[in-house]
């Protein structure tokens, strides 16, 4: 709709992530000088072998002008660049919300942008979101919150006459034109729009028939201009297609068969015929859903999720199972929403190497939720103690305290410091 092919992807690994729609790959450079603007001058930047990027480019002029250190991965080589991992997280949570929302190919550059800006506005770890973190700063959500990406709106054009109101579609907020609080609206011929002026639509506004007759004329109208047909992904495009689990907003199912609103997926339970036991047992995989500490692409331990199996090479036989003989390749999931792919023989050596000799398996600290003391420990007035000098120092013993542990998998325990 803009113009544009391809986009160029910043992160500093932690959640921060900016998405720079270009029309080719020559605006590498600009894009630099865009990051370099809205967050300032790097230190560093780690990139692949792209031409782009490399030689006598303007992106490498603009990081010598900028006295900005330059590295690349080597060749073969994307696990060393945290922007691969980044990219993977994002194109989930894109096709799927695409297939979704029913959203057209041709805002795909809006859209990538929108998921850029929740994600680096969203905590996945510790307290702070990845954009505050980056810049020290409190991060203002006004913009994100009362519209999801494609939602139903009406605009005005004319803010003098209330009734003269617009239906159109949210695609974020536009930080180039207008005050505060100005966003890019889909109009009905296939054009974008930037206005102030904008309101959802209720669902009791929704429930009138003059208001669904307003969205029908802007939808066909809409697929008109767009060629529709061709624009949509639906679910069978996409085999990592996945549903979220909540409610649609206004103007989806408007009627049974109408407009939007893929059917939900069924559940693994309600496929599996439960008649048979030995097909339901089969039907479960031993390794998806199972929790295993494992190092991620920085190389720090961090308990992961073993979500879904990608490829299978079971090498063993069928009347006995070796988990060492199992090469089936596993996605897994990190707290972080980073992904990676493993074999399962090295998920069950990780299962066996978090037990000691009598089984006991080691897991993950979620948080310390309480203290407590018994009489054996020190009172203030006990604590410190004098020198041969008469100063005082404190007694350094932790007797009498425990700590109230709670792990990743829900259990909870008393532990003594002493």
């Amino acid at each position: 709709m803009r113009g544009n092919t391809c986009a160029q992807i910043f992160t500093d690994g932690n959640g921060a992530v900016f998405e720079y729609p270009m029309q080719s790959k020559a605006e590498a450079g600009t894009q630099l000088l865009n990051l370099i603007q809205q967050v300032g001058i790097p230190n560093e930047i780690h990139r692949d072998g792209a031409l782009e990027m490399g030689g006598n480019s303007k992106f490498m002029k603009i990081c010598q002008e900028y006295r900005i250190k330059s590295t690349f991965t080597e060749p073969h080589s994307p696990w060393q660049n945290r922007c691969e991992n980044t990219i993977g997280v994002l194109s989930k949570k894109i096709k799927a919300r695409r297939a979704r929302r029913r959203i057209p190919k041709c805002v795909w550059d809006f859209h990538i942008v929108w998921e850029a800006q929740i994600y680096s506005r969203t905590v996945h770890r510790g307290h702070c979101t990845p954009l505050e973190v980056l810049t020290g700063d409190t991060i203002d959500i006004s913009e994100w919150t009362e519209f999801e990406f494609y939602d139903l709106m009406v605009y005005w054009d004319d803010r003098g006459n209330e009734a003269s109101q617009i239906i159109g579609r949210w695609l974020g907020p536009s930080h180039h034109i207008g005050s505060t609080l100005c966003y890019f609206i889909l109009t009905e011929k296939a054009t974008v729009l930037s206005r102030t002026s904008v309101q959802q639509i209720t669902k009791g506004d929704f429930e009138t028939q003059e208001m669904k007759e307003h969205v029908r004329a802007y939808h066909e109208s809409l697929n008109s201009n767009m060629d529709a047909a061709s624009e949509y992904m639906n679910e069978e495009d996409d085999i990592d297609f996945i549903t979220d689990d909540v409610a649609l907003p206004a103007g989806y199912q408007v009627e049974e068969g109408e407009y939007f609103g893929l059917p939900r997926m069924s559940d693994i339970d309600e496929m599996i015929n439960s008649e048979n036991a030995k097909a339901e047992a089969d039907s479960y995989d031993r390794f998806v859903g199972v929790d295993v500490i494992l190092p991620n692409s920085a190389d720090q331990k961090l308990m992961a999720r073993v979500r879904r199996k990608i490829k299978s090479d079971d090498r063993n036989s069928a009347n006995y199972y070796n988990p060492l003989r199992d090469h089936s390749v596993y996605e897994i999931e990190f707290p972080d929403d980073t992904t990676d792919e493993i074999e399962a023989n090295l998920i069950a050596e990780s299962m066996v190497a978090e037990c000691d000799p009598e089984g006991r398996q080691y897991k993950m600290l979620e948080e310390i939720s309480d203290h407590q003391k018994d009489n054996t420990a020190l009172n203030v007035a006990d604590g410190p103690y004098r020198t041969s000098a008469g100063n005082p120092v404190a007694k350094r013993t932790t007797r009498g305290w425990k700590l109230l542990m709670e792990r990743t998998d829900g259990s909870m325990d008393w532990v003594k410091l002493s």
